[in-house]
């Protein structure tokens, strides 16, 4: 629809033309009835007998000077009729930018939204991606060895080799889960400092190694629970985004490649 239409654009008359085939229209228009009306008169003045007799351009002006009144009135009604010609095209001018602004305007909004859309999709594909590197440390639910594998020594070990930290784009993934995000990771670092803390000083006793191990568990079975939300509401805003490109497509815009 949008080449179609600029390409009508370009095919129009420019306004320079058309005012000029107006005023020869007018002009020829005045002439015509202003000789019509001197051959036709009855007594005064005879400029011409004929418009085959008659001397271009002089009889003109002996015409208009022998029907001032009439030649004053056609001029008059030329020149008002030029005038409004020229308020309509302004006019239209006018109404033609408000139309382009308005059809730009409605192709931003689906180009904006598109952009907002793919921008969404991708920060929490890769926070997603994060918090399951991270978790795939660790051994899941169904895994024999869940039960059994240390979890506080993996997190200790992440700590120490720099592999515990929070991403700054998953802290800022949108949906609210940014926050969440950094809340668990944030938990599970102070876990790491405090393991470390116990482990130096001789105290992860029994209890304590109890108690941090069901910490860690829960904090990491938290990491991989936002990862499954992620990736459970990623195809609802794939769809979203291709819904939106389609729109700001036929709208006249470029399409985009995933």
């Amino acid at each position: 629809m949008g080449t179609a239409s600029r390409q009508v654009e370009a095919m129009e008359i420019p306004r320079w033309a058309v005012g000029l085939i107006i005023a020869v229209a007018l002009i020829v228009g005045v002439i015509g009835l202003l000789g019509f009306a001197h051959a036709n008169a009855v007594g005064g003045t005879r400029c011409f007998i004929g418009f085959a007799h008659a001397q271009w351009p002089k009889w003109i002006g002996c015409a208009m000077a022998a029907h001032e009144n009439l030649s004053g009135g056609l001029i008059g009604i030329a020149g008002v009729i030029f005038a409004a010609w020229l308020a309509y095209s302004g006019a239209q001018d006018q109404l033609a930018h408000v139309r382009m602004a308005a059809e730009e305007a409605n192709r931003l909004r689906p180009q904006e939204r598109f952009q907002e859309a793919n921008t969404e999709v991708e920060t929490l594909k890769l926070a997603g991606d994060y918090l399951r590197t991270f978790a795939g440390n660790f051994p899941d639910e169904d895994h024999p060895q869940y039960h059994s594998h240390s979890f506080i020594g993996t997190l200790s070990d992440l700590s120490r080799t720099a592999r515990l930290y929070v991403s700054e784009s998953a802290a800022n993934a949108p949906r609210g889960f940014g926050r969440s995000i950094a809340t668990v990771m944030w938990r599970l670092e102070k876990l790491a400092e405090k393991i470390v803390e116990l482990g130096d000083r001789g105290g992860l006793v029994d209890g304590t190694r109890t108690s941090m191990e069901k910490e860690v568990r829960l904090a990491v079975a938290a990491s991989r629970k936002i990862a499954d939300e992620i990736k459970q509401l990623i195809p609802s805003l794939r769809e979203r985004r291709a819904i939106l490109r389609e729109q700001y497509v036929n709208l006249g815009g470029k399409p985009y490649i995933d």
